[in-house]
């Protein structure tokens, strides 16, 4: 489906979304979801979508499950200081939350999948939301 959901903030009612983002979308990468959302599922490939889920997140104060995948190996790691954020600031009702994110690992590139666990790692994660 599209990035440009703003038709879908029309339906008011609507407590549980599941939205696969796909890559053939010509209109202007816009994600807008009810406000009633309880129940949250969102596939995505690229790493420019999860920037814009992470702020389409911001009104979604009544969501209680969040999963968040992404299909395909991104070019960039994920900070879990930055979901830790989001949910504290804008997701008080956040009971679960999965994700699944991927990404290409390079010798090299060690000291960043340190600095990706550890970011997991804090007690937000590990004793608050287990």
């Amino acid at each position: 489906s599209c990035t440009n959901t703003n038709w879908l903030k029309n339906f008011s009612q609507i407590e549980t979304i599941e939205y696969t983002i796909t890559d053939c979308c010509l209109n202007d990468k816009i994600l807008k979801w009810p406000k009633t959302l309880k129940h949250f599922k969102i596939i995505f490939t690229n790493n420019e979508d999860c920037l814009l889920i992470q702020q389409s997140l911001t009104h979604l104060s009544q969501l209680i499950n969040l999963e968040i995948y992404q299909k395909e190996k991104g070019i960039s790691f994920h900070n879990g200081q930055i979901w830790e954020q989001i949910i504290l600031s804008s997701l008080p009702l956040l009971k679960n939350f999965k994700f699944y994110f991927q990404f290409a690992y390079y010798y090299h590139q060690f000291d960043q999948i340190k600095q990706v666990i550890a970011s997991l790692s804090t007690p937000f994660y590990v004793l608050e939301k287990n």
